[in-house]
């Protein structure tokens, strides 16, 4: 969650990057060939105030599985938290995640069963894991390159740890990084050059620039 949406910025060389927006657009790009079948929220607020969830994917109807693999643990409505490079996530974290969940399904009736808690993230949470799996004795299974999911709540959780993501099917969240190669650096600038056109890539490209 969002507190200030100031953890979504960092300095390089004096500027600030606001990774929070292109994470947007990159988690659209992702999911594209079901943008019919879902409704994004980004910057969701719980109530009014500060308490804002990072982003809210929500299907519309009945529109079965979304064949993805970040989306493979997606049920109706999918809470997703963002970290940005150099950020990890950690076990207040993890809480604080666990009580939005909940606080979401209060506020809107929805059904526990119903809801999803991802977290995305360029870094494994090592000691986050560590303290998951011998505090609380969740099991935590990576089953798909990157996906790590978490099971012992009554959400399904999981952790996409987006560099090792397959790069021929996750190009926008595996690259939103700030240790791009050249190669990899040359690649997302080729597939998003008519997208920047369109003008639904405008953020992510300015701030992989910025960053790389």
């Amino acid at each position: 969650m969002a507190d200030t949406g100031n953890h979504h910025q960092n300095r390089r060389g004096g500027r600030r990057i606001t990774w929070h927006s292109a994470f947007c657009e990159a988690l659209r790009l992702e999911l594209e060939p079901y943008k019919r079948l879902l409704r994004f929220m980004f910057e969701f607020p719980l109530i009014s105030g500060p308490l804002r969830i990072d982003a809210l994917i929500v299907k519309c109807g009945n529109c079965g599985a979304v064949r993805k693999n970040i989306a493979s643990i997606f049920r109706n409505d999918n809470i997703l938290e963002y970290k940005s490079p150099g950020a990890s996530v950690s076990v207040r974290d993890f809480h604080k995640l666990l009580a939005y969940g909940h606080f979401y399904a209060s506020l809107t009736r929805t059904a526990i069963k119903d809801i999803s808690l991802s977290f995305v993230s360029v870094r494994y949470p090592r000691e986050l894991v560590k303290q998951l799996k011998a505090v609380y004795h969740y099991h935590i299974e990576e089953r798909l390159p990157g996906v790590h999911i978490i099971t012992g709540e009554l959400m399904p959780i999981q952790i996409i740890e987006t560099k090792k993501l397959p790069a021929e099917e996750n190009l926008w969240l595996r690259n939103l990084s700030n240790e791009l190669g050249a190669a990899d650096l040359k690649r997302v600038i080729t597939a998003g050059s008519s997208r920047l056109k369109r003008g639904d890539l405008k953020a992510y490209m300015h701030v992989i620039m910025q960053a790389n």
